[in-house]
């Protein structure tokens, strides 16, 4: 019988995710309780998710070179910059404006027909 990945051996595809950081990234999607993006699963929060990959990205290689500059070698990959990266609080902080929530989603626009 074999063994799973988490049972004691690595995992054959993790080489993958390190030679492309946008496989670990949309990955993330359905991590959350509920098989959910960790934005959440409405329209606006899986564009929000879509359009955050670079200022993720850049995030995760300020880190990197901050522990070079600190002549440290970094220890972390993006995978795991991304299980600590915290979706749900940066995205509740945003103003509505912002997640994609505008006035109209809370009041639609009243049509009027005139006979």
């Amino acid at each position: 019988m074999t063994q799973g990945f988490g049972q004691g051996f690595p995992n054959p595809f993790s080489q993958f995710m390190i030679e492309e950081p946008k496989l670990a990234y949309y990955g993330m999607a359905g991590t959350e309780p509920g098989g959910t993006s960790p934005y959440g699963s409405s329209p606006q929060a899986r564009r929000r998710f879509q359009s955050q990959f670079q200022n993720i990205y850049n995030e995760f290689l300020g880190q990197q070179g901050q522990a070079l500059m600190g002549q440290k070698m970094p220890d972390q990959t993006f995978s795991q910059f991304l299980g600590q990266y915290p979706f749900t609080q940066r995205y509740s902080a945003l103003p509505p404006a912002m997640s994609g929530m505008q006035q109209r989603t809370f009041a639609p626009q009243a049509s009027y027909q005139y006979l």
